[in-house]
């Protein structure tokens, strides 16, 4: 789950992993290797990241609503006809 949301969260600020890693203070590596769930974090990079995406860090492992862009998703919603 903090490999999902890691990318959703990044994308979603239209970063890169470089940008991200950057802003964060991490290696730039070091967020790829997250991202494919191929290395362990310490809390402090898990705070780094956090701050970095202005979430907290329990947001990182929580079940994130599913991103839609918002040309896909109505403004209004039609009334009923009956």
């Amino acid at each position: 789950m903090l490999a999902s949301n890691l990318v959703q969260l990044r994308k979603e600020k239209k970063w890169t992993q470089e940008e991200l890693s950057y802003e964060a203070g991490l290696h730039r590596t070091m967020v790829g290797q997250i991202e494919r769930q191929g290395r362990n974090v310490t809390l402090e990079t898990l705070e780094s990241l956090a701050a970095a995406l202005e979430v907290e860090v329990c947001d990182l492992f929580k079940q994130l609503p599913p991103h839609f862009p918002e040309k896909l998703v109505p403004n209004k919603v039609a009334p009923a006809q009956g």
